[in-house]
């Protein structure tokens, strides 16, 4: 891109194929990614939670999720995109993988903990 930055998040009129396209998709979903990364690394303090409330905080920080999956898909468009070794893709997919297990497993454990919380005040 010879050091034009603004190339690498729009399309050319001249090349719009799947490597352009998803070259410009994965790196918006990298800069997304680092925004949000940063919003929560600036209110990961007791101050920013007194600041926003339980509630607003609460919100902000699910925004985590929203950085997972723009990272998986940002992963995968430029394993395809460079033609990565299969390994290296497997190892990626497993990876990736391993992230929503663990979190659906924390998602489900919560919840059974909500429900046992809310059963034991009736």
């Amino acid at each position: 891109m010879h050091g034009q930055l603004l190339r690498y998040f729009t399309v050319g009129s001249a090349a719009r194929n799947f490597a352009t396209l998803g070259f410009v998709v994965a790196n918006w979903l990298g800069l997304l990614s680092v925004l949000l990364l940063g919003v929560l690394v600036s209110i990961s303090s007791d101050a920013a939670l007194r600041f926003l409330g339980k509630e607003k905080w609460k919100l902000v920080q699910r925004s985590a999720y929203v950085v997972i999956v723009a990272v998986i898909v940002h992963g995968a468009l430029y394993q395809i995109l460079e033609k990565r070794r299969w390994l290296l893709a497997l190892i990626f997919l497993l990876l990736a993988t391993g992230v929503a297990v663990f979190q659906l497993a924390g998602v489900q454990a919560r919840r059974k903990q909500q429900r046992r919380t809310e059963a034991g005040r009736q």
